[in-house]
């Protein structure tokens, strides 16, 4: 984290929001896949969408941060720049996530017709 500056965001984990956002996802998914009746599977679409709305907005608060307009180059590294945050990763995430979305709105009647179990496990993944 050599170029990461306090004051240019508020924690080290800020860049991360997306990807721990999809995590923490994920994990929601599968356990409410598990407690949830099966009558009621239809909230997970919802949970799905909320979470991937989450992780976009994210994205954009990220992109928005690192000074896309103003050209600042100052990107965080991480994992010994393994893992790198800068505008055109942001912009390809978010392109990801809105195919996503869309993927998601397109599929709820299908998922109820294929899978008699594991509905979760299709959302989270």
């Amino acid at each position: 984290m050599d170029n990461l500056t306090l004051g240019q965001y508020a924690s080290p984990w800020g860049p991360l929001a997306p990807e721990i956002l999809l995590c923490a996802l994920g994990l929601l998914l599968l356990v409410l896949d598990l407690v949830v009746p099966r009558e009621k599977k239809h909230v997970l679409v919802g949970v799905a969408l909320v979470g991937l709305l989450a992780a976009l907005a994210a994205c954009v608060a990220v992109l928005g941060n690192m000074g896309l307009m103003s050209g600042s180059p100052n990107y965080p590294k991480w994992l010994a720049d393994c893992l790198r945050i800068d505008d055109f990763a942001m912009i390809f995430k978010i392109l990801i996530l809105v195919a996503t979305i869309l993927a998601l709105l397109a599929s709820p009647d299908y998922a109820k017709k294929r899978f008699t179990s594991g509905l979760g496990e299709y959302y989270a993944l």
